[in-house]
């Protein structure tokens, strides 16, 4: 084996993690904004993209990792992205449980107000109509 060839192998390894790292940055970076806009079917499509390539870039960990090295910066925007889209998801979880909170003490507060029998008022209304 030649010493370019030899030194080709490791590089060729080394680009084409730091190609799946952008990508995994780009479709994180991607899925915040799905999520900042409330473009649910998007952020689902993309977690499925994200962890797929997760999964696929697993046996590959060691050439990530050197990846990461030889590119701090595409390691910053990956770890950025992240961070983004996990506080984006967070917030949005936050928003629909308030959401929820509100739709339960509507719910509580209707039922107070539920008919009796034979009328349309609850009990202890007073009727000024009459």
């Amino acid at each position: 084996m030649s010493a370019a060839a030899a030194t080709a192998g490791p590089a060729t390894a080394v680009d084409s993690a730091q190609r799946e790292l952008a990508e995994l940055a780009r479709l994180t970076e991607a899925l915040a904004t799905a999520i900042e806009s409330e473009d649910l079917d998007t952020a689902d499509r993309l977690v499925h993209e994200r962890d797929a390539l997760i999964e696929s870039a697993r046996p590959r960990a060691h050439a990530l990792a050197a990846a990461v090295r030889a590119t701090p910066a595409l390691g910053a925007r990956l770890a950025a992205a992240d961070a983004r889209s996990r506080e984006r998801a967070s917030a949005r979880v936050d928003a629909i449980r308030a959401e929820l909170a509100g739709v339960a003490a509507g719910a509580e507060a209707l039922r107070g107000y539920a008919s009796g029998e034979g009328t349309s008022f609850a009990p202890g209304w007073i009727d000024l109509t009459e």
